[in-house]
């Protein structure tokens, strides 16, 4: 019987699955590719000109790692003189309120200095964000996708300096034919056999959509396919077959 696949177009995480627009039998094996789950691009905060990049290409790291470094030149001296006219501020307001205490400062007096603690301690918090936007570090652990910038660059903020993705645990978006809607639930297993190594790789459903697309009688599914031994790749493909109590 002739085929005709429905593509699930490539999203920023998921599973793409390719499956027939005939009724789909437990057992038939329905294509697959691997993506990880969790991926994000992380930009420039602060204006500044690459210091150093730690993390290159493919390379691993842990959460709270230091991923690029930039330039704090610009930025460091901010910290230290607002830290100086905070000090200052609080030392005017300690006078001005015993002054007030004394009855030789006025009440506008004391509410001037009061305002200059706060405006003083606005300005070191802003430069301290700023010296620490200076500094990517991993928001998850993963590995680096691809890198935008390189050594002694300067980029502005908000510029893409690094991709990083979490492939620990990788998400299949599965779309399936709408002759399985009501079929399939959370928590139910499926196998992938993956092409590339041979192996094969667990996944547990874990989100059921409950909207059929009229166009192409489809609907999604997402399974989450722990990586386990680090040996799964995003892009990865493979063949998956239903769950055996789908048609149940």
């Amino acid at each position: 019987m002739k085929r005709y696949a429905f593509a699930l177009a490539a999203m920023a995480a998921g599973l793409i699955f390719f499956v027939s627009k005939a009724p789909a039998q437990p057992g038939k094996p329905l294509s697959a590719v691997l993506e990880a789950k969790q991926q994000a691009v992380l930009s420039a905060e602060v204006t500044a000109k690459v210091e150093h990049i730690v993390k290159e290409l493919g390379q691993k790291f842990s959460k709270g790692d230091l991923l690029i470094a930039l330039d704090e030149g610009s930025y460091r001296p901010s910290v230290s003189k607002n830290q100086a006219a905070a000090s200052a501020a609080n030392k005017n307001f300690e006078v001005t309120q015993k002054l007030y205490e004394g009855k030789s400062a006025s009440p506008l007096d004391l509410e001037n200095a009061r305002k200059d603690v706060g405006m003083a301690s606005a300005n070191v918090a802003l430069s301290q964000k700023e010296l620490a936007g200076c500094r990517i570090y991993a928001p998850f652990s993963g590995r680096v996708k691809k890198v935008y910038v390189r050594e002694y660059e300067l980029v502005d903020k908000g510029k893409p300096l690094i991709e990083v993705v979490d492939d620990h645990l990788l998400q299949a978006r599965i779309l399936l034919p709408s002759t399985l809607f009501g079929k399939v639930h959370v928590g139910q297993e499926v196998s992938i056999e993956v092409v590339e190594t041979g192996a094969t790789a667990a996944g547990t459903i874990t989100n059921v959509g409950e909207v059929l697309d009229p166009a192409s009688a489809t609907y999604e599914i997402y399974a989450d396919v722990p990586n386990t031994g680090d040996s799964l790749r995003s892009g990865m493909t493979g063949r998956l077959a239903p769950p055996a109590d789908a048609a149940q």
